[in-house]
């Protein structure tokens, strides 16, 4: 029995740290996560898609990395950048940044760089699909206030934070 467990030390001790994978990390929203109209992901999503490409040019500088698509869908900016996503916090398991996020209490921005430490991930790249969409789409909150302003003769539109 001693032996058992002197052999499991040991052999914990050889293998050393787990080592890290540099990986290129993608966030955003249903376009970037490949939204099907069932609501699945589709196997042609954007991540699964680049990391195609990148395997084919060992020659670039991220050819060959790990591609990682933590978008979620029907996501907008509080969730990203201003509160936990609540709403997308039940149930538990179908999404890890979202899982973090809410574990942690952090908005879905704050929780990609711990959970790529977490699961072993170097980040070398993250690709944000940020369109603002559903925002558009979707009351936004109201520490943000719109307003309209006048540059060079041209209409545009500002979101400040409050």
């Amino acid at each position: 029995m001693l032996l058992r467990y002197a052999t499991i030390v040991l052999a914990l001790a050889l293998a050393g740290p787990a080592r890290s994978e540099d990986a290129i990390i993608m966030v955003g929203e249903s376009t970037t996560w490949g939204l099907r109209s069932d609501n699945s992901q589709s196997p042609l999503n954007a991540a699964a898609t680049l990391e195609s490409l990148l395997a084919q040019d060992p020659g670039c500088a991220f050819g060959g990395l790990r591609v990682e698509n933590w978008a979620v869908s029907a996501t907008n900016t509080k969730e990203w950048f201003l509160e936990r996503p609540d709403a997308f916090c039940a149930p538990r398991g179908r999404h890890p940044l979202v899982d973090y996020a809410c574990d942690n209490d952090l908005p879905l921005a704050l929780a990609v760089e711990p959970l790529a430490a977490q699961r072993g991930l170097t980040i070398r790249l993250v690709l944000v699909n940020a369109q603002g969409t559903n925002d558009a789409h979707s009351a936004i909150s109201r520490r943000f206030e719109r307003r309209r302003t006048s540059t060079a003769g041209r209409a545009s539109s500002r979101l400040r934070c409050s």
